[in-house]
């Protein structure tokens, strides 16, 4: 193993996370290798008013701590706070935390040891599957993947990652040169790890740590993201509003797909292009119904499960704002 000291930074957005973010440092703390390995905690709060901040100063050792507050009136968000904090880092190696998860003893070490077989000169992203569990850490499913009806060769075409991430940011860790690449954000940028996961897909190198877990990724009321289950009676039972936010989220993810094209066109395929060209169909008022779900099929649009590529097919004809 080459020198490890202080090559990863990580870090953590905050918002209001008073009633797991004990849980979570001190499984960061805990882990191996923890002083060695890691540089700092860099931790953006996004205007918390509980107790949040007090939790932060008497957890983190001080040498370990960046605390970035707010300073703006309105909430940054989960991108653009993350990206206040990724700005921050200028360790080898960056990590991203919720505050509501555990982390198990040897994530740092395994990652590092699976950056040790990639290629130190192009951009890197490495992820892992998660366990998710409840808000008592009783275990849901063993598998995000499988929880999500997503196979981990999902991330072998960009165009299955322009219409759908597969990797949460806390489970993913990247370097400096795919920061270079990936930013600045766009206003109105999704994800942000759904961002990194794609641009590193055009220029770098993904990497996915199979047959292991390394978090427990806690599913409760207050998740701003999480985990939903993929299954029909789920969708059957929530279904005005599942489609409602599905078809908020369908139009955001369209515009970050022009937002991906106007920053990398020269770099990406003649087949991804005419993809996003398809798809945005979607934004335009003057396409018909019957040409938007053409478009969609002749680029063969499809999600991770036959569920979720029905309900996209719906949007697209019902249209934006309908």
């Amino acid at each position: 193993m080459y020198d490890v000291s202080g090559k990863i930074d990580i870090v953590l957005a905050t918002y209001n996370g008073e009633k797991y973010l004990s849980e979570q440092l001190n499984s960061i703390l805990a882990m191996h290798s923890f002083d060695e390995i890691i540089n700092k905690i860099i931790v953006c709060d996004d205007n918390s008013t509980d107790h949040t901040l007090d939790i932060i100063a008497r957890t983190i050792p001080p040498n370990k701590l960046i605390l970035v507050k707010s300073d703006q009136g309105k909430p940054y968000g989960p991108a653009k706070n993350f990206e206040r904090g990724i700005r921050l880092a200028n360790s080898e190696f960056i990590m991203l935390s919720d505050q509501d998860d555990i982390w198990m003893p040897n994530k740092i070490i395994a990652y590092i040891k699976e950056a040790e077989k990639c290629n130190k000169n192009l951009p890197l992203l490495i992820f892992s599957d998660l366990e998710v569990v409840d808000s008592d850490l009783r275990l849901v499913d063993k598998s995000f993947l499988h929880y999500q009806s997503i196979k981990e060769s999902w991330v072998n075409n960009i165009n299955n990652l322009l219409i759908q991430n597969l990797s949460p940011g806390c489970t993913m860790m990247f370097n400096q040169k795919l920061i270079q690449k990936s930013f600045p954000l766009p206003d109105k940028c999704l994800m942000h790890d759904w961002w990194l996961i794609v641009v590193c897909k055009i220029y770098g190198e993904i990497r996915f740590i199979s047959n292991e877990t390394f978090i427990k990724y806690r599913q409760h009321a207050n998740n701003q993201v999480g985990a939903k289950s993929n299954s029909f009676l789920n969708a059957f039972f929530n279904f005005k509003k599942s489609f409602y936010s599905a078809s908020r989220n369908y139009e955001r993810t369209i515009q970050q797909m022009l937002d991906i094209k106007l920053r990398y066109l020269n770099d990406l395929s003649d087949e991804s292009l005419a993809y996003i060209d398809a798809l945005s169909l979607y934004v335009d008022a003057k396409s018909s119904k019957i040409k938007r779900v053409y478009a969609a099929l002749k680029v063969n649009l499809k999600k991770s499960s036959s569920l979720k590529t029905v309900g996209t097919y719906l949007i697209i004809f019902k249209g934006i704002g309908k």
